[in-house]
């Protein structure tokens, strides 16, 4: 599994440690990212034991947070705010599946064919859908197969710039209408 994002409290990182200390599944996590927060959160690793299944990779980018998404199975968004964020786009292009915390625009993001949305977010409520996609590797490859294919139909250059002119063009005749 993967977290890529800031280490801040809002990001509930911690909740996502807690969680990989309550799955029955043996889950490898990947911290990728840098913060306030890391001592903390590196502490919460070590008090709960889980310095073994836990790695902090600090801050990455280019080929080296690709390296990252592709070592990966599925990507985790525990935060209980985001606006739209950038690593669920880097995840659906790699092929990731996701489980986010239902933040406001999570559904649209996390659609259901291509993630797990957990409500009112707890350690528990994590353990438990970590362990469900875990477990069910057909389920987790068709997932990750829409995410890619979500990627390339909704977020690909060319799907945007057709979303924005479809948008301009209606804007232009509402304003035509009017006057």
């Amino acid at each position: 599994m993967l977290y890529v994002g800031r280490l801040a409290r809002r990001k509930n990182v911690d909740l996502l440690i807690e969680a990989i200390s309550k799955c029955t599944a043996r889950i490898e996590l990947r911290i990728v990212g840098a913060g306030p927060e890391r001592t903390r959160l590196e502490a919460l690793t070590s008090d709960l034991n889980m310095g073994e299944r836990i790695t902090f990779r600090g801050h990455r980018k280019g080929s080296e947070l690709l390296a990252e998404y592709q070592w990966a199975d599925l990507l985790v968004m525990p935060s209980s705010y985001e606006g739209v964020p950038l690593v669920s786009l880097e995840a659906k292009a790699t092929g990731l599946a996701i489980i986010a915390a239902d933040f406001t625009g999570a559904s649209q993001l996390v659609p259901a064919d291509s993630g797990w949305i957990v409500k009112d977010v707890t350690p528990e409520r994590l353990a438990y859908a970590i362990d469900e996609s875990s477990g069910d590797f057909e389920r987790l490859n068709r997932m990750s197969s829409c995410a890619r294919k979500e990627a390339l139909e909704a977020y690909s250059w060319n799907a945007v710039i057709g979303t924005l002119s479809s948008y301009y063009d209606s804007v232009l005749r509402q304003i035509s209408v009017s006057r």
